[in-house]
């Protein structure tokens, strides 16, 4: 995958309403939660990922209570088929979009593992997707991150949706906790206020490029597909690499992506770049 070159970083005003959609598996979820509680938190849902639903429902409902954040957390889908079903969480998101709108605003929702509930949402009320904001995390090049794997058809649903996307990648691995080896600049970046810069950086407005993405099968397997979220310059249809998609993938859509300590990390092994 191509490197990104950073062309802006301009606040755009913070979302107005947000809510968080979450599996809660791990540290970078507590993370992004816990940079959320001074925004406009307006409901929370819960989505299977690396575990089930009900066990992500306890699992957000007991970040969101250490972040302070006030907010019933609703139980959404519980495997990758409830993308066309209709879910309480994907009930309770399309009213308060709903709301939103009529007070002429967007709503943005955080998505913090599978994309199941939001792709529904996205899917049943394309009338409404227009205002719809979401941000996401995902390694784009990891074919076992989970917002991929876990349901890829809601992923290449919300991509082909009119929502307005923007990506803000993880944070460093556990391997990176040693900061000490690491440029003051980068070290700076990564142990910030959660070490996860990037939802909020994504919030603030702080944008690297628009870009096309797509999903780039790595296999063989028509039945069993495996993909990575790819982005860059869209190739032409077919290639050698994306005709062995199945013909329900062929699609590509907009996506923004956040700058932060993900691509920080690519520029630290090219010399060359000299934007920082």
């Amino acid at each position: 995958m191509r490197h990104l070159y950073l062309l802006a970083a301009a606040a755009a005003g913070q979302p107005q309403r947000i809510w968080i959609d979450a599996d809660c598996d791990g540290f970078h979820d507590a993370a992004a939660i816990s940079q959320l509680s001074k925004y406009n938190i307006i409901g929370a849902s819960a989505v299977f990922g690396s575990a089930t639903v009900v066990e992500a429902q306890r699992k957000c409902s007991d970040v969101l209570r250490k972040a302070n954040i006030d907010v019933e957390v609703t139980a959404g889908a519980s495997h990758y088929e409830d993308t066309q079903a209709a879910n309480k969480a994907v009930g309770a998101m399309t009213h308060e979009l709903a709301k939103a709108i009529k007070d002429n605003e967007k709503m943005t929702v955080v998505a913090l593992g599978t994309l199941t509930n939001v792709a529904a949402l996205a899917v049943r009320r394309p009338d409404l997707a227009e205002s719809l904001h979401v941000v996401i995390t995902c390694a784009t090049n990891d074919p076992s991150d989970v917002c991929v794997t876990k349901d890829w058809q809601a992923l290449a649903a919300l991509l082909r949706s009119p929502a307005d996307m923007t990506m803000a990648p993880p944070a460093p691995p556990a391997a990176w906790d040693d900061v000490s080896v690491l440029p003051s600049w980068l070290s700076t970046l990564i142990t910030g206020p959660t070490r996860d810069p990037t939802i909020d950086g994504a919030l603030q407005g702080a944008r690297c490029e628009a870009e096309s993405a797509w999903l780039m099968p790595i296999n063989e397997d028509f039945h069993d597909p495996r993909f990575v979220l790819e982005t860059g310059e869209l190739p032409e249809w077919p290639t050698k690499a994306t005709a062995l998609r199945p013909d329900s993938i062929g699609l590509s859509g907009s996506l923004e992506r956040c700058w932060g300590a993900h691509d920080a990390r690519r520029r630290l092994v090219d010399d060359s770049r000299s934007e920082l």
